[in-house]
């Protein structure tokens, strides 16, 4: 019985994610964001997000539609850096509940930078005249 509910809530997060294949197991619904993945793509650990507003976006979405797994919801980084055009926002609506967290980690052993603003070469700078 415990498959059912599992196949059901899988099909359920397809609907409301707009994905192919949702990735969920033991531990609840698993997303995934790589520094070379493509918005477009479901989420999955072989067609990553590219960036975290888009997991959000996707979670947010589950959350809307009542379907929250067991175990919650987790978004794995793959190492890279992923460059910020503008703050990450999370609110209320991005808590997760009792037994139903929602988590962002970095893949196993991966290395994840955020970085925001701008990035000046050293080529710019120049020591002033005397």
């Amino acid at each position: 019985m415990r498959w059912f509910g599992v196949c059901v809530l899988s099909v359920l997060a397809c609907m409301l994610t707009g994905c192919t294949a949702i990735p969920v197991d033991d531990r609840g619904l698993i997303f995934y964001v790589a520094a070379d993945g493509n918005d477009a793509n479901p989420g999955s650990r072989v067609l990553p997000f590219a960036s975290l507003d888009r997991a959000r976006d996707a979670i947010r979405r589950v959350r809307m539609a009542g379907v929250m797994p067991l175990g919650g919801v987790t978004v794995r980084v793959r190492q890279g850096t992923y460059r910020l055009d503008h703050g990450f926002a999370l609110g209320p609506e991005d808590a997760g509940e009792r037994g139903k967290p929602i988590v962002y980690r970095p893949f196993e052993g991966e290395t994840v930078r955020l970085i925001g603003g701008l990035s000046i070469p050293s080529a710019v700078f120049r020591r002033p005249s005397p």
